[in-house]
């Protein structure tokens, strides 16, 4: 009996906990982050990072289920590290922000982030939004909320890959430049280019820019 009774607490053993990565150059960020999930069996923190240049090395070398991502980093745009783990390696990425402009949290989440958390907001809200990353749904703490309540849905669907294309377009990047960036061949970028300009109705790949524009999806 007594056999049977711990292969059924073997059957019913919790998950391994959820790895996450903190990217913030904030010292005490990074601190009070890993003890707020210290306390909490469904994750771990599994390394921090105050850089984003080596964000994408970590998370391909390392076991990572969720990003924990400041987009105001010191050595790079944190917008193109966020579109290259979306868009790129498909990663959850939940953005902890101190901005108070709506149209940054806006940009963060067409380019593919899952959770939005304002560094204003409770503490819980963190691991609310991880929990829900962890689950692949999408999360707003209630002060982003409030700060995107008037923006509406995109007019036009475009997953996390194109949106991150869109990204680099803007940014000046050729077509083999995209390709290096999201880890993809260069046919890829031309299919991709060929959906971008179906989905939004632009003729050519010139005028891609100016229709994502005007339907403000940039």
């Amino acid at each position: 009996m007594g056999g049977m009774d711990d292969t059924k607490r073997g059957d019913t053993a919790a998950p391994a906990p959820l790895r996450v990565l903190v990217v913030d150059d904030h010292a005490l960020t990074c601190a009070g982050v890993e003890l707020l999930l210290s306390r909490n069996p469904r994750f771990v923190v599994a390394a921090t990072l105050d850089r984003g240049r080596d964000v994408i090395k970590t998370v391909t070398r390392e076991r990572i289920d969720i990003v924990l991502l400041d987009l105001e980093l010191p050595d790079m745009n944190g917008a193109d590290l966020l579109a290259e783990l979306t868009g790129r390696l498909d990663m959850p990425v939940v953005v902890l922000s101190g901005s108070t402009r709506p149209q940054h949290y806006d940009a963060a989440r067409r380019l593919g982030a899952l959770g939005l958390v304002s560094k204003a907001d409770s503490a819980e809200h963190i691991v609310t939004a991880l929990g829900a990353a962890g689950r692949g749904q999408p999360s707003l703490s209630p002060g982003v909320k409030r700060g995107l309540s008037h923006h509406g849905t995109p007019a036009v669907a475009l997953s996390p890959r194109q949106l991150a294309m869109l990204h680099f377009l803007r940014s000046g990047s050729s077509n083999k430049e995209i390709a290096y960036r999201l880890g993809i061949a260069a046919p890829t970028v031309s299919f991709h280019l060929a959906e971008l300009r179906r989905k939004l109705g632009a003729p050519d790949n010139r005028t891609i820019l100016d229709r994502a524009r005007a339907l403000e999806l940039l």
